[in-house]
């Protein structure tokens, strides 16, 4: 294992060097490790998403789970609401350095590739106005904490043994806040309900790669993208009822415009998605749930393309 570890040194050392153009390589993935729980999972449901960015050879595995919670008022025109989420995801291709490593019982050499590993956690709130009974638009923010560390893996699955924390101790942390400004559009037609949403999302990252002890130095880095989006849905009438609880579909797509940092990093500026939400409607609304849903989608762009598929319910009031 000391073979693994200094030749993996040896390459992040030069990777992160500054007289080498190669250490963009390694602020791409790490950056893009960060922002992709944010920017690429939904704010609705817990899900769970798959995403290849072709164009750098980058492969993201992502679990989310986000929650808002919009707070009773006596106004009928606005309210306050809070937000929350916990991530995980595991990111490679950009550092695939093929470290080979003779397995302490057999003679076989081994293929260790390093990967990045990041836990998210975040809080926030927000505001939401009622323009006339059909619109509204919400204005929030959030603070979210994460932790980035490398590990080490093997491509053969009996090799567990191989497969270390690289920075076991010295995960690195980074603060990122990220700035929502959305409007809504909801409307009846013939039992239909037709929802339109357009929204812009700023994201400030600021990010201390903290390997002092291995490296003997600190390499701070900091990114700011933005993303616009437009939305338009249908929700059909009752399809059938489940127990008395009536069952509707709603068919979604939805356009991206990616800008900044992450667009640089991942070369990704716009994608589209489509998807689907199964809802099954509650009737006396027990915990304040008005509904259940099962969420799936599909995204595709020059560059990337991947799934997300959720589960979730809205609280009302």
């Amino acid at each position: 294992m000391k073979k693994i570890f200094l030749l993996t040194l040896i390459f992040l050392k030069n990777l992160l060097s500054e007289d080498i153009e190669a250490s963009n390589e390694a602020t791409s993935l790490y950056l893009a490790n960060i922002n992709a729980l944010m920017i690429f999972t939904s704010q609705n449901n817990v899900g769970s998403g798959k995403y290849n960015f072709s164009n750098i050879d980058t492969h993201m595995v992502v679990l989310h789970a986000p929650i808002r919670y919009h707070i009773p008022s006596k106004k009928d025109e606005s309210n306050f609401f809070l937000t929350g989420n916990a991530g995980y995801s595991q990111t490679d291709g950009a550092l695939n350095l093929p470290i080979q490593e003779r397995s302490t019982e057999s003679d076989a050499e081994v293929e260790v590739k390093p990967l990045l590993s990041t836990y998210t956690g975040g809080i926030g709130g927000g505001w939401r106005y009622k323009i006339t009974p059909h619109s509204s638009i919400l204005i929030g923010g959030e603070f979210i904490y994460s932790r980035v560390g490398v590990v080490l893996r093997t491509e053969n699955d009996s090799d567990f043994e191989f497969v270390k924390e690289f920075f076991s101790q010295t995960f690195n942390d980074n603060l990122s806040f990220k700035g929502l400004l959305e409007y809504n559009y909801t409307r009846n037609y013939r039992d239909y309900i037709i929802n339109a949403k357009m929204g812009f999302r700023y994201f400030n990252t600021s990010s201390e790669l903290n390997i002092k002890e291995a490296l003997s130095s600190i390499y701070t880095i900091r990114s700011q993208s933005y993303l616009t989006q437009l939305r338009v849905g249908v929700e059909t009438p009752p399809l059938f009822t489940f127990y008395q609880w009536p069952l509707t579909l709603k068919f979604f797509t939805e356009g991206d415009l990616l800008f900044g940092d992450v667009s640089r990093i991942l070369k990704v500026d716009s994608y589209a998605l489509v998807g689907m939400d199964t809802f099954l409607y509650t009737k006396k609304h027990n915990w304040g749930i008005t509904r259940f849903f099962i969420e799936g989608s599909a995204l595709n762009g020059y560059g990337i393309h991947g799934y997300n598929v959720g589960l979730g319910f809205n609280v009302g009031f």
